[in-house]
């Protein structure tokens, strides 16, 4: 989903994320406000809990909070907790599971699906959630008025349903495939069959919302939602989140009273407040993890924390990458790509910048996902003689006549020691390149405009399928597909695919459009991440699962 935050090159952008998630994106700034920190000096958030039973959890600054522009992990963390979407995938278990929707169904195609509704739930504010409210919150995510400055990025979601296009062009009042069949049963049809709809559905964005929802101001800072746990208060932009469990929930009452979500710059900080105690769950810096593997515990499975399992270092369905402008003038040269790619030395970045943070990226799709390929990606490997043949092959040879590439970064990140190795690489095969610094707001909205040649960009899974990497980041003018990336023969064959019933005949398929891409190169595999946090011996039965979300509602507090 999402792309990431800074300090993970956008850990969630929309995505999806996202781009994004998305990661804290922090770039809403046309956004309406929330509460502000007064001080003008930087400060160090605090605890605010005031009984044993309350979680003190880190996080960096979100973009959201409530569906509407869930983008980002951090934001999506909060999102999940006070919204369900109709269904939601258990990582635990690794199976897809009823939330808002109790049960479900799709026609012989999969192009038509009806959701069943969990009856008598209700929002935070006590109205009843029913299927009307889908589709008010649907319509309200695609609506280029719901938010005049900056309609949501990640409405591109709901794509593949029947009506999108035209109401986004806002020559249709509605979605038309967006159907309240009853008080409790939604039906969605689609433009093309996609068996895998229901994952889609899992995504935090896709919640419902009350009418409530039509003050966007206030709802943006006080969400209002149908989810374990509640606000208590305002989102304190830059400080703190609160929230509190919702004795009212339809499903299984968390055992938690609540949790802060502390708002910390930068892991550095918020690991110091956790070493002096004032926090249960945070993320271990790199340049100090090896001496936290050696103090804290590790967790035998790599996701779930306990008061004998305190670090974990599971995979993440995540990917660390450059992504390179195919409508610039140079970058449109295949040759380029393929010489760029084959000149970064993946495993020394990975030794010296972030040790067992990460491991080398040989593809898009991180490990653990079903597609995944050792190897996919032909040039997503480090041969520096192999780059200075591709750059002889593109006309360029020694790099002779080759104008400076731009590579754009955060400068107020902590990406600069990464960006120096890129560009010492690519120089060593040739090239010169110049850094586009600026801060974080800068750099994204360049990305977003296309007012760049290379950037770096993560992406972490919306939910566990390989189309989850393959749609939002390569299909032609798919949300988060930031490198303008466009084959005609990739989008018919990923249609084609998302409409194959059987399990092993479509991840074929998918195999052979990922590499298909691969050859193309239109981004550049860097680093797969590992999970790198830490939780107090407070923490029981607290899973951080791969896609960077922490189950909170089974997590309790022991003394």
């Amino acid at each position: 989903m999402f792309h990431m935050t800074e300090e993970k090159f956008l850990r969630g952008m929309d995505r999806r994320a996202f781009v994004a998630g998305v990661a804290a994106l922090g770039v809403m700034g046309i956004l309406p406000a929330c509460v502000k920190e007064t001080s003008t000096g930087v400060s160090t958030p605090t605890s605010t809990s005031t009984t044993k039973n309350i979680l003190d959890f880190a996080i960096n600054n979100p973009s959201c909070i409530e569906p509407y522009n869930c983008q980002d992990a951090e934001g999506a963390q909060v999102c999940t907790m006070l919204f369900d979407s109709l269904t939601r995938y258990d990582y635990r278990e690794k199976k897809l599971i009823s939330s808002a929707a109790e049960s479900w169904s799709s026609n012989e195609d999969a192009s038509v699906f009806t959701f069943d509704l969990v009856p008598g739930a209700i929002f935070h504010n006590g109205d009843s959630v029913t299927a009307a409210d889908f589709k008010f919150a649907w319509e309200r995510l695609c609506d280029p008025n719901t938010n005049l400055t900056d309609p949501s990025v990640v409405s591109y979601l709901l794509s593949m349903v029947q009506g999108y296009s035209e109401f986004v062009a806002e020559t249709a009042e509605e979605i038309t495939g967006i159907k309240v069949l009853d008080e409790y049963t939604l039906q969605v049809t689609l433009i093309a069959p996609y068996v895998n709809f229901p994952f889609l559905t899992s995504h935090p964005a896709l919640a419902p919302v009350p009418q409530a929802a039509s003050d966007f101001k206030l709802f943006y800072c006080a969400p209002i939602g149908n989810g374990a746990f509640k606000m208590d208060g305002e989102w304190v932009d830059g400080q703190f989140i609160k929230v509190v469990r919702n004795d009212d929930y339809h499903g299984v009452v968390p055992l938690l009273d609540g949790v802060n979500f502390m708002i910390f710059e930068d892991e550095q900080t918020a690991y110091l407040e956790f070493e002096a105690g004032n926090l249960d769950f945070c993320a271990v810096p790199p340049e100090v993890l090896s001496e936290a593997i050696s103090q804290y515990p590790s967790s035998a499975d790599g996701y779930t924390l306990n008061p004998d399992e305190q670090l974990i270092q599971g995979e993440e369905f995540s990917v660390r990458y450059l992504c390179l402008n195919s409508e610039d003038e140079l970058l449109k040269n295949v040759a380029i790509r393929k010489a760029i790619s084959l000149a970064i030395d993946r495993q020394t970045i990975c030794d010296t910048l972030y040790g067992e943070m990460c491991v080398p990226a040989d593809g898009m799709i991180p490990l653990g996902i079903n597609g995944y390929q050792e190897g996919s990606w032909t040039y997503a490997r480090y041969d520096l003689e192999a780059a200075k043949a591709s750059l002889v092959e593109a006309g360029y040879a020694g790099g002779e006549g080759l104008a400076p590439i731009k590579l754009s970064y955060d400068s107020k990140g902590s990406d600069a020691d990464l960006i120096e190795m890129i560009r010492s690489n690519l120089t060593a095969a040739g090239f010169s390149v110049e850094l586009d610094d600026g801060n974080w707001q800068l750099f994204i909205k360049k990305i977003q405009r296309g007012d760049y040649q290379m950037g770096g960009l993560s992406w972490i899974a919306d939910y566990p399928t390989a189309d989850n990497f393959l749609y939002p980041l390569f299909f032609t003018g798919a949300g988060s597909n930031y490198s303008g990336y466009s084959s005609a023969t990739f989008d018919t064959g990923l249609m084609a695919a998302r409409a194959i019933p059987d399990d092993t005949t479509r991840l074929a398929a998918v195999r052979i459009l990922d590499a298909q891409v691969a050859q193309d190169v239109p981004v550049v595999p860097l680093f797969f991440y590992r999970h790198h946090h830490v939780g107090s011996v407070r923490v029981e039965n607290l899973y951080y699962g791969p896609t960077g979300r922490a189950e909170l509602g089974s997590c309790d507090l022991v003394e």
